[in-house]
């Protein structure tokens, strides 16, 4: 096998499965779907709070999970 064909080979086959074949732009189309795909569902169960003493209750409460 000549050299040149040695190349055209290994490059058909890559060495390291993090190098991706998938071009850049599809893979920002893919990732943008997947995030708006979350928003929705996390849209889904999400309530605005009005009630301000019920809002400081939730964020104590928060902040006890942080610690």
């Amino acid at each position: 096998m000549n050299r040149s064909v040695a190349l055209w080979t290994s490059s058909l086959n890559p060495r390291n499965c993090r190098n991706s074949l998938t071009p850049s732009r599809v893979r920002r189309e893919v990732l943008a779907e997947k995030l708006d795909s979350q928003w929705r569902e996390l849209r889904r169960h999400v309530t605005i709070e009005r009630d301000p003493e019920k809002l400081l209750r939730l964020a104590a409460e928060l902040d006890k999970r942080r610690l």
